[in-house]
């Protein structure tokens, strides 16, 4: 129904009805998620882009990189080649010099074991240790000799006697003999 005033006196404000169209904004809101949502996704994407750039020009630089020192790989290996063998070296003359007697310890303590009676006529080094030669008065100086070697503090192991036979064949003759030493390696 149709309300008219004829009067024409104070106007009653008519009741605004609320919009029809409700959904107005929705549409519009979706629109600013999704400029926004493409906007996020092309940032990351030229951010990405830049990263794999950055990465790309760094990898490169990284292979320049090992291209020029590659030379200096070759000789640092080359060198710890050397090095190796050297300490290898080393190690087996260290070994040596523990495993050798001191010449002048090994004469001084054969010529402080000599007793009255005996004279040497020969010394040599043999693998097994050092074979002495000479001549005893007395099967008694040869006994003390050896008596002497065994009570140094520089042989390692017992004497050996290789020989002995008397000379101008009696009880008063002279006695050659041969006997074999080994002596302990100085101490370092």
């Amino acid at each position: 129904m149709i309300r008219i005033n004829l009067l024409g006196g104070a106007r009653v404000p008519a009741r605004q009805e609320a919009d029809p169209r409700p959904g107005r904004l929705v549409p519009l809101a979706c629109g600013a998620i999704l400029a926004a949502a493409v906007g996020a996704v092309a940032w990351q994407s030229w951010s990405l882009r830049a990263r794999s750039a950055q990465l790309a020009h760094e990898l490169a630089a990284a292979d320049r990189t090992l291209q020029r020192l590659a030379p200096a790989a070759g000789e640092l290996a080359a060198l710890e080649a050397r090095r190796t063998s050297l300490d290898r070296r080393v190690a087996l003359i260290d070994e040596l010099r523990r495993r050798l007697a001191d010449p002048v310890a090994v004469l001084d303590a054969i010529g402080r074991s000599v007793p009255d009676g005996l004279r040497l006529s020969g010394l040599r080094e043999s693998p097994d240790g050092v074979v002495v030669e000479g001549r005893a008065a007395t099967l008694q100086a040869l006994s003390d000799f050896v008596a002497n070697l065994e009570g140094s503090p520089q042989v390692a192991a017992p004497i050996e006697i290789l020989g002995s036979r008397a000379e101008d064949g009696g009880a008063g003759g002279v006695v050659q003999f041969g006997l074999r030493a080994r002596f302990a390696a100085p101490e370092s």
